[in-house]
């Protein structure tokens, strides 16, 4: 009995272990470097808004100031700080 118990949780343990792989995102990176200790990180611009004649993007920027987001207007409204993208 002891061993139907070793064995069956032998199973279960080993038949829910899979390897996990992460999404390929080096498409996605403009910039990828080291600046005295820093480390300065910056998308590609993304889509997130198609609308009609204008169209919204937005990349992301990581470096010693925190991150940050820079929206891109092609075609549409300029924007001023606290607008919202609806």
């Amino acid at each position: 009995m002891k061993n139907w118990v070793v064995i069956l949780s032998s199973l279960f343990l080993f038949g829910f272990c899979e390897t996990l792989t992460a999404q390929d995102c080096s498409s996605m990176i403009f910039e990828n470097k080291v600046v005295g200790g820093i480390h300065v990180l910056r998308t590609n611009p993304q889509i997130v808004v198609v609308r009609g004649t204008y169209t919204y993007s937005i990349d992301f920027r990581s470096d010693n100031l925190g991150l940050m987001a820079k929206v891109y207007s092609q075609g549409g409204e300029i924007f001023n700080q606290n607008d919202e993208m609806i």
